[in-house]
């Protein structure tokens, strides 16, 4: 699929199914719950519950993003249904996999840096040339990774295989069918379609008393659906 189908696509997607966009959207809502009740005086003990409510409500939201992934990657025009045992274990290895995948280039990146830090035996400007070229070898390889981190949630949303998605070499090889161009203007076009989403909802939060619980209501679930629905139908074609 080109882009444009792709988020034509996408951009409608959303209001396929009412109910569960509500149903998903009180998830949304439950998941920020926390994040709302700091602007107002509610004490220790409420924040902490609502913040154990709020982090299981955002696992369901995570692990349902993937079923909605596999029905982008079946090309499939339904809006599946919630399970929510499902959702919070594919919430739970969708954390684990972007912590393998945003851990690697860091922990190479820290190796480098203290390689770096030898230069100060050398020359000042010998170790700040060295700091300079760690931090553009940290840039790619968090780009490199952030791209293979969102190649591997795909891969485990179409065969439900924990393991498939952190076979690295299975997942450069679908990088590579995909297109890293068509990836990185996919990345592009969706990092645009948010900020103009978010900058709408930034205004919606605005309005007194009720703006940030209809911003995260129907923003939250309407980016649920959006950036999922998009990366099924970007992987559909590897």
């Amino acid at each position: 699929m080109s882009l444009k189908e792709i988020f034509s696509d996408s951009i409608r997607y959303p209001f396929s199914d009412v109910s569960k966009f509500v149903i998903v959207g009180i998830l949304a809502l439950i998941a920020g719950m926390s994040g709302i009740l700091t602007n107002y005086e509610i004490n220790g003990a409420i924040m902490a519950i609502a913040g154990v409510v709020s982090f299981i409500a955002a696992l369901v939201v995570s692990g349902y993003g993937v079923s909605v992934i596999k029905a982008g990657i079946d090309k499939s025009a339904d809006v599946p249904g919630i399970d929510f045992t499902d959702s919070i274990l594919n919430g739970v290895k969708v954390i684990i996999i972007n912590f393998i995948y945003f851990i690697i280039p860091l922990v190479i990146v820290a190796i480098l840096f203290g390689l770096s830090a030898m230069g100060l035996l050398v020359d000042e400007q010998v170790f700040l040339g060295l700091g300079v070229t760690v931090i553009i070898v940290g840039i790619i390889l968090y780009i490199i990774f952030s791209i293979m981190n969102y190649v591997a949630i795909a891969r485990f949303a179409n065969t439900g295989e924990f393991s498939d998605a952190i076979a690295l070499k299975e997942v450069f090889g679908d990088v590579k069918r995909i297109g890293i161009f068509k990836i990185i203007g996919f990345v592009i076009v969706l990092f645009i379609l948010m900020l103009v989403i978010l900058a709408v909802l930034i205004i919606i939060g605005l309005i007194p008393y009720v703006g940030l619980v209809i911003s995260s209501f129907v923003g939250g679930a309407y980016l649920i659906f959006l950036n999922n629905r998009a990366l099924g139908l970007l992987y559909s074609d590897s």
